[in-house]
């Protein structure tokens, strides 16, 4: 494996929890009061299961997708989207909840979606789709179907997501915790013939809990979306941002000098931003666009910033809170 394939996968680890976030982003209003990260756990709600992943997206008007993209007769309206990952032993189960703005959009998209290879449960305004087996799968359904839903209250993850930026030029769309746990690992690299890598990146910096944002200072139309996720577009085209922050769980020092190895020994070289000094990288897409990455090491926390237009990283590397 060649030095820019372990960059792209050491970045990609980083960004292990944002994966999912590219299928929908919205945009949250922004209110320079009260922080938007605690009105999410404050006014959302989860089942009452053990989760190791968590995302939700939304924003402050509706996202509106065309009526071909559910093939229903009118264009619908999503508020927002929920995914929740739960582990079973060495396999991933994910449960999903898409509300929509009134419950005849909801039924209607329902009765277009074959449910051959997953679950489904329509509820009022809300789809819940379950995808996977065993005593995880299981566990989703049980409580979809009983209604036993909780206030997020994982104090670690939380912890975790207070690091992410959430000023206004910003604008978060989306925002994702996970604790990548192998099982997760082997999910999300499955066939790419790197997971032992990817593993021991993991295990270089004592991995717990990663969190990641999805951030565009404007409103992503749902053509766009819709576009990026066919591939008909890219998503270098947009003021799109990826933040990822995560915390090791060795002490600083050590943290810097394994990171600051490893990031050299991939030919990343530190650049100053101002008096900020970060790890520059990029690579290139099949369409031959241009990805960067901007890595950041505090004490022994790890910032990653991803951005197809530089100047959109370097804004959001140097937004993240530090405590």
């Amino acid at each position: 494996m060649n030095k820019l394939q372990k960059f792209r996968y050491f970045t990609g680890l980083l960004l292990i929890t944002s994966l999912f976030s590219l299928f929908m982003a919205g945009c949250e209003s922004s209110d320079t009061g009260a922080s938007t990260t605690s009105i999410i756990w404050d006014n959302n709600l989860v089942p009452d299961v053990p989760m190791d992943v968590y995302l939700f997206a939304s924003q402050d008007k509706p996202t509106v997708l065309p009526d071909n993209a559910f093939n229903t007769s009118e264009d619908i309206s999503i508020e927002s989207l929920s995914i929740w990952g739960v582990p079973s032993e060495n396999y991933f189960s994910f449960g999903i909840s898409l509300v929509f703005s009134s419950s005849n959009e909801a039924s209607s998209v329902y009765k277009q979606i074959k449910q051959d290879d997953f679950w489904m449960k329509l509820r009022d305004n809300n789809i819940f789709v379950v995808y996977g087996e065993g005593s995880s799968a299981e566990s989703l359904k049980s409580a979809i179907e009983l209604n036993h839903f909780k206030k997020y209250d994982d104090s670690e993850m939380i912890e975790a997501s207070t690091f992410l930026p959430e000023e206004v030029d910003t604008k978060r769309a989306a925002i994702a915790l996970a604790r990548p746990s192998n099982a997760l690992i082997e999910l999300l690299f499955k066939g790419s013939g790197n997971t032992e890598m990817v593993s021991n990146i993991k295990n270089l910096v004592q991995l717990k809990v990663v969190s990641a944002g999805l951030y565009s200072p404007e409103h992503i139309p749902a053509e766009a979306i819709i576009d990026i996720a066919n591939n008909e577009d890219s998503i270098c085209n947009y003021n799109i941002g990826v933040v990822v922050a995560l915390k090791s769980g060795y002490p600083g020092l050590l943290v810097q000098n394994l990171v600051e190895a490893y990031l050299k020994n991939i030919d990343l070289k530190p650049v100053q931003l101002g008096e900020l000094t970060v790890y520059k990288g990029y690579w290139e897409t099949e369409e031959k666009d241009i990805v960067y990455a901007l890595i950041r090491l505090e004490d022994n926390r790890i910032f990653c910033a991803v951005s197809g237009r530089l100047s959109y990283a370097e804004t959001l590397i140097t937004s993240v809170r530090l405590k």
